[in-house]
């Protein structure tokens, strides 16, 4: 006899099975798979809504990375924890590894990962504005890639985004 938890357990797996199948972007293809390769994205129901790239492609790794790097610049002025800022680093570099390596070794994503690399060396335990600022400039660039350089349509009193 099958539980009432199980029963409910595998109604909702099929729930989130179907809204993952239903709601996710197609970019044109009737059979869900991805214009560009063809494949049909790997489906992580934890991860549904948080990135609007298929997790299969290097942007999807992008996407991390850049988000490691703002948790990497708050620690660096807000909070200099240096096993949290060696964890943001180190997560960050090799999202953008990872994402090289999807983009067949991309020139830039290359560059990136050396860059965090680079201010991975120069970490130190306390508050450093100016590496917080190399920081800053490498997630904009990044940013920049991803199309999320002005996020929302915010923009200041000079015409540039926030953050």
């Amino acid at each position: 006899m099958i539980s009432n938890t199980v029963k409910l357990v595998a109604a909702a797996v099929v729930a989130v099975g179907a809204y993952v199948f239903f709601t996710k972007k197609d970019t044109g293809a009737s059979t869900g798979a991805c214009s560009r390769c063809g494949k049909r994205p790997m489906v992580n129901p934890v991860t549904v809504g948080r990135s609007p790239y298929n997790l299969h492609h290097a942007d999807a790794s992008r996407f991390k990375a850049l988000g490691e790097l703002l948790l990497l610049e708050d620690h660096m002025i807000n909070d200099p924890c240096p096993d949290c800022m060696n964890k943001h680093a180190i997560t960050a570099s090799r999202f953008m590894s990872e994402a090289a390596g999807l983009a067949g070794g991309e020139d830039e994503d290359v560059k990136t990962t050396e860059s965090i690399e680079s201010i991975r060396a120069e970490l130190k335990p306390e508050t450093d504005i100016a590496l917080a600022a190399k920081t800053r400039d490498v997630r904009k660039s990044l940013q920049a890639r991803l199309n999320l350089s002005h996020a929302h349509g915010a923009e200041t009193h000079d015409g540039h985004g926030h953050g």
